[in-house]
C-alpha cells in the first residue's frame, strides 16, 4: 500500500511495484489523481491497482484504512503536502493541517500496521521522509521540523521492530521534479 500514491514519488513507487508483478493499493485525497494513476499503471504494466480516496489527515483515518484494506506486506508512507515558507509565513492552522497529513498519518498508519506485522513476524514499512530533516531550511521550516521528527520516529521504531521480523526504514530523497516541488 502506498499513501500519496497517485503522483510524484508515490506513483513512481507504485509503477515499480507493478512492474515487478505486485498489485499496489494507492491511497490519495484526490479521485482524479487516482484515476490518472490507474490509467498510467495499467497502460505500462497491465496491472490495475486498487485505489482508495481518503484524507489521511482526518481523525481515525488509519483505522478506517486498515478496516478497508486489511493485512498488507509492505506499507509505503508517502503522503504529505507541507507548505514552503518561514515561521512567519505559515499560520498555526496550515502548520497543523500539514503535520496531520504527513507526520501524524505516518505515525498512525505505522501504529496500526506494525502491530499486525509484528504479530505475524514479517512486513516492511518504508517512510519517504526528505532531506530537509537532516539539512533543515528556514524557508521550509514546517517540513524540516516534520521530517526531523519522522527520522527520529523511524529510527526508534526500526531499531526495535527488526527483532520481531519487521523492517522499518526511512528514505530521504532530495527535491524531485514533481508537480508539488515545481509549485513551491
Amino acid at each position: 500500500m502506498i499513501t500519496g500514491g497517485s503522483k510524484g514519488i508515490g506513483l513512481s513507487i507504485a509503477l515499480a511495484f507493478a512492474e515487478e508483478g505486485a498489485h499496489p493499493v494507492l491511497v490519495s485525497r484526490h479521485k482524479s489523481n487516482l484515476d490518472h494513476a490507474v490509467g498510467e499503471i495499467k497502460q505500462r504494466t497491465s496491472i490495475v491497482p486498487e485505489v482508495i480516496e481518503q484524507d489521511l489527515g482526518a481523525a481515525g483515518a488509519a483505522e478506517k484504512l486498515y478496516a478497508q484494506v486489511g493485512s498488507i506486506d509492505v506499507l509505503v508512507n508517502n503522503a504529505g503536502a507541507i507548505p514552503g515558507g518561514s515561521l512567519h509565513d505559515i499560520d498555526e492552522a496550515k502548520w497543523r493541517a500539514a503535520w496531520e497529513l504527513k507526520l501524524f498519518s505516518y505515525i498512525n498508519l505505522t501504529r496500526v500496521y506494525l502491530a499486525e506485522m509484528e504479530q505475524r513476524g514479517s512486513g516492511v514499512i518504508a517512510n519517504i521522509i526528505g532531506m530537509a530533516g537532516v539539512a533543515p531550511r528556514y524557508e521550509y521550516i514546517c517540513g524540516s521540523a516534520a521530517n526531523a521528527a519522522l527520522i527520529a520516529f523511524t529510527q526508534g521504531i526500526g531499531g526495535a521492530s527488526v527483532r520481531k521480523g519487521v523492517r522499518v526504514f526511512g528514505i530521504n530523497p532530495s527535491p524531485t521534479r514533481s508537480d508539488r516541488m515545481q509549485q513551491m
